[in-house]
């Protein structure tokens, strides 16, 4: 265990992981016929993770994905395809609520299979929207969020979105366009679900981030579905918000919300004066 830690913590390669390591340390346990139980692996799982985390340790942290550059994400994705438009909408919601990803999408497309049960609280489905005043024409969204990172308590957390218009980024309009495309069926419905049934999902966020960042011939290490998060609390610091509104908004239990935060030394300066 501490070899693998070590090598994680020393290697200098692109795109190192924790499931990489623990393939390859299961690859040379498996070629010297050794047998590793699920107990050993689930703890060389935890150290590795610990290691990760070492705010010394020097790494490939994902960049904020900041309203300039989210806008020209959307540029590539045509909201008059059906699919392209629930991209859009996922992409805007998660960036103005500061979403996490398992939030918003299931984790695996076993996940994906599993998901027409109504008992699935991980998954954020129709019901869980209210629009104020009313569904035709909505100034507001709340999304009620029943199980989170930081909430294990079985009790509604809220976060809500305003319509932003005449802007051009405008998460309320574009998940309206979203559902009016869609024939609803049932409140008790994912969100965001594909033309061919499919439930989003967060490979197909991170696959989406990649293409577009690929696109853009930005390094495509920096930015993954969390980086949605971090630029949504980046452009609200940067217009001002307390930091005590924040942490509300993001959800944080804890002063973690400040590595959310990433301001140039242009920002910085501008906000000391």
């Amino acid at each position: 265990m501490c070899y693998v830690a070590f090598r994680y913590l020393n290697s200098t390669a692109i795109g190192n992981t924790i499931s990489g390591e623990v393939s390859a340390i299961i690859s040379w346990h498996t070629d010297q016929r050794i047998f590793i139980d699920r107990t050993t692996m689930k703890t060389l799982k935890r150290v590795i993770d610990g290691v990760r985390k070492d705010p010394t340790r020097k790494s490939y942290t994902s960049k904020p994905i900041t309203n300039a550059l989210l806008a020209r994400f959307l540029s590539r994705l045509n909201g008059r395809y059906f699919d392209q438009q629930v991209m859009r909408a996922a992409l805007l919601l998660a960036h103005r609520a500061l979403l996490r990803c398992s939030e918003y999408a299931v984790l695996s497309q076993k996940a994906c299979e599993r998901i027409g049960s109504v008992s699935d609280a991980r998954t954020l489905r129709l019901r869980n929207l209210k629009f104020i005043p009313s569904f035709r024409t909505p100034r507001i969204v709340t999304i009620q969020l029943l199980v989170s990172k930081t909430n294990q308590t079985q009790k509604f957390e809220q976060c809500a979105i305003k319509c932003e218009c005449p802007k051009a980024l405008c998460a309320v309009c574009e998940l309206m366009k979203m559902l009016r495309m869609r024939k609803l069926k049932s409140l008790a419905e994912p969100l965001f679900r594909l033309a061919d049934g499919r439930v989003l999902s967060r490979h197909l966020v991170e696959n989406l981030i990649h293409n577009l960042a690929t696109d853009l011939k930005l390094d495509t290490r920096y930015y993954a579905p969390h980086s949605l998060r971090k630029g949504g609390a980046t452009e609200l610091k940067k217009r001002g918000v307390d930091d005590s509104i924040l942490r509300g908004i993001g959800r944080w239990k804890s002063d973690s919300m400040f590595l959310y935060i990433l301001l140039n030394a242009a920002e910085l300066a501008e906000a000391a004066y």
